[in-house]
């Protein structure tokens, strides 16, 4: 990988991880999508312990984990059954 392709795909990232609603929003929004800590985990491919700290604002979600949360929370937005 470049020092280019390295530099937009953090870029991305961080657009990606800035774009999340914050930890209070993400309880909010996981409870009225009617999903358990534990199966939005295994929705998105990580740990219950993972999540709580993805869902809390401890820890960062990474990769694919990340993509699958973004787009979570953006269907949950628009009002999509998830």
């Amino acid at each position: 990988m470049s020092d280019e392709d390295f530099l937009a795909s953090a870029r991305e990232t961080h657009a990606i991880v800035s774009g999340l609603p914050e930890p209070e929003e993400r309880v909010r929004l996981r409870r009225v999508a009617g999903y358990s800590q534990a199966q939005l985990a295994a929705h998105i491919g990580v740990t219950s312990t993972t999540f709580r700290g993805y869902e809390l604002g401890r820890r960062v979600p990474r990769g694919w984990p990340l993509i699958r949360l973004a787009r979570f929370y953006d269907e949950c937005r628009e009002g999509a059954t998830v």
